[in-house]
């Protein structure tokens, strides 16, 4: 239940980012000192939609409806708050519009759409809402939407990690936690060096204005100690310390020592400096490492050669010959044990490895469709392997054809 709580959530803020432009074109057209406050009502409305999406079964369509209701509400105050009170109507659509498809969204279940397209038509809103935005000259439009697309952009490619690790997992199983966090963790990375790419002489001016800083610091820490020309005595009678030199001169050994403390902090601020620079190279390069790792992990999640075929050392002639004798000599195991497997999407699965020893002459970089003659077995094995769909008993007896291909 955490879990589904979790992504919920998840989904909540994709669906934010998602509808932020429509509601930032409105407050550019309309209050354009103040367009970012148009983002307010929209978190009120998916927040309404979010609670709606808790109640239980029978009271869903009452709480939907009031939702809309308080949604609407809240955009009809909002505009008259903002000193737009004649354009509370649309305020109020606007808001009960992006409830009414939040809790639609929340209410469908993950196989019955594909999120991942979703989640790219947001980009294409992003592109509209720009275009009309130019073509009406909102020139408070572009920084807010160039804001809100780096966070769109974070959020998407988390979502697609997430999509493909999910669709990836075969006997309608969900993944574990550490497998989606670590997806995330290394989406997140990969787009935050992404942005950080893009975005490089943004990145230029902060690392200047960081040494700016730092220098800044040990300039003032300099400041503190006393010059030569402070230390002027204030004259008088001679005490008994008048073996030192005479008043207005300072002693060899303050000269000294203010040089050596001066040196000291220079050597200092270059040894920060320059362990400061080792210490983010470091990182970029541990970044970089678990980005490549990640990358060579996620390709072999996501590809079937692991499943359906072995890779061996032995020369392919002789592992030919070794299977067509086998199989002249004695029935394949795999038809023996057949009936032991009780998920038919496994059974379908099966009979594809079984199709793949009887015909050792077809490449290990060949798919289901370019192997088997007939285009429903392909499809058969495509919905086991790849999709979330259900597989019936009758769908897998009808695979059991690729056996005897």
């Amino acid at each position: 239940m955490k879990q589904i709580l979790l992504r919920r959530l998840f989904d909540t803020l994709g669906v934010f980012l998602g509808l932020a432009p429509a509601f930032l074109l409105a407050g550019s057209a309309l209050t354009s000192d103040r367009a970012a406050l148009w983002l307010v009502p929209l978190g009120c409305a998916l927040a309404a939609a979010f609670a709606a999406r808790l109640l239980p079964s029978r009271g869903r369509a009452a709480g939907a409806a009031a939702a809309a209701a308080l949604a609407a509400l809240a955009g009809i105050l909002f505009c008259r708050r903002t000193g737009i009170a004649s354009w509370g109507p649309l305020g109020a659509v606007l808001c009960a519009a992006a409830e009414g498809l939040h809790l639609l969204f929340l209410s469908r279940r993950r196989d019955e759409f594909n999120a991942a397209a979703l989640w790219a038509l947001g980009f294409v809103g992003y592109i509209l809402v720009r275009i009309i935005g130019a073509m009406a000259n909102l020139s408070a439009l572009p920084p807010l939407l160039h804001r809100c697309i780096g966070a769109y952009i974070v959020f998407s490619l988390a979502a697609f990690a997430l999509e493909s690790l999910e669709n990836g997992m075969g006997g309608g199983k969900g993944p574990s936690r550490p497998m989606v966090l670590r997806d995330i963790s290394a989406a997140l990375g990969l787009s935050m060096l992404t942005l950080l790419l893009s975005n490089l002489n943004a990145v230029d001016q902060a690392l200047k204005w960081f040494f700016r800083q730092i220098a800044a610091f040990f300039l003032w820490l300099g400041n503190l100690l006393p010059s030569s020309s402070e230390q002027a005595a204030s004259g008088g009678p001679e005490n008994m310390l008048s073996g030192l030199p005479a008043a207005g001169e300072p002693s060899a050994l303050m000269l000294f020592l203010e040089k050596a403390i001066r040196i000291l902090g220079l050597i200092l601020a270059a040894a920060a400096a320059l362990a400061l620079a080792a210490a983010l190279m470091r990182g970029l390069a541990r970044l970089a490492r678990r980005v490549l790792r990640w990358l060579k992990t996620y390709a072999g999640t996501v590809t079937d050669a692991y499943d359906d075929t072995v890779e061996s050392l032995l020369d392919w002639g002789e592992v030919r010959l070794s299977l067509q004798r086998r199989k002249k000599a004695a029935p394949l195991p795999g038809r023996m044990q057949y009936g032991k497997e009780t998920d038919p999407r496994l059974q379908l699965r099966r009979s594809y490895r079984i199709f793949l020893s009887r015909h050792p002459e077809i490449p290990a970089c060949r798919t289901a469709r370019d192997s088997l003659n007939d285009p429903s077995l392909s499809s058969l094995y495509e919905k086991a392997r790849y999709s979330r769909e259900p597989v019936t008993a009758d769908e897998a007896e009808a695979g059991r054809r690729m056996e005897n291909e």
